[in-house]
């Protein structure tokens, strides 16, 4: 039996509290977010028997990529000051260093 759970980030304006986007995930756990240096895309680890990042535009909630990582839980997610790369630290201790931008 496959254990399924479904993640949801919600993001808040920081001066009301108030909910300005709620992103679905379905069928996968969020373990870890970060925000591109520009602040329009946020990405996000998730459900670690996938291996996946997820890259969603921030105004919208609209997922624009998904970048395939090995199949182990990620914990540590974040953009190069450039905003090109995203650096994800591996729970088996590897770091993985993918491009940020569209395309594969």
């Amino acid at each position: 039996m496959r254990h399924q759970t479904s993640g949801t980030i919600v993001l808040l304006d920081s001066r009301t509290g108030q909910e300005r986007l709620r992103i679905a995930v379905p069928d996968s756990e969020v373990w870890a977010l970060a925000f591109s240096p520009d602040g329009t895309t946020l990405a996000a680890t998730v459900g670690w028997e996938r291996g996946q990042i997820r890259l969603y535009e921030v105004a919208t909630g609209r997922e624009v990529r998904t970048i395939t990582t090995p199949p182990t839980r990620t914990p540590a997610l974040a953009f190069t000051p450039d905003g090109s790369r995203l650096v994800a630290g591996m729970a088996d201790t590897s770091v993985l260093i993918r491009k940020a931008g569209p395309g594969p």
